[in-house]
């Protein structure tokens, strides 16, 4: 439990500094970049989930009374805050893989 709770405790930069440091070594080095790409890719999909919920908000924010736009925007932060969720999920299930991984 201790270990997960360390893996769950790492920073975001964290599981990239693994990454950068296990692609010194020559067998691991493309495992190392695919797993690279994916934290990557887990990252920017975040922050689209931070942006569209910012989007909401906004779109709440000038809906003027309107029903039908403030339950679209609540709907759409609502959303929003689910992906986000499900991105933090996959960035520790990732940084756990990781920690596994010998040599990483």
């Amino acid at each position: 439990m201790n270990e997960l709770l360390n893996v769950v405790s790492t920073t975001w930069m964290g599981v990239e500094d693994r990454f950068k440091r296990s692609m010194d070594n020559t067998v691991d080095g493309a495992q190392s970049e695919v797993l690279s790409l994916i934290a990557g890719a887990v990252s920017y999909i975040g922050l689209l989930f931070v942006v569209l919920f910012v989007i909401a908000a906004v779109t709440w924010m000038t809906a003027q009374g309107d029903a039908e736009k403030v339950k679209k925007s609540q709907g759409m932060m609502w959303t929003s805050i689910a992906g986000f969720v499900i991105v933090l999920l996959a960035r520790v299930i990732i940084a756990f893989v990781i920690s596994r991984i010998p040599g990483a």
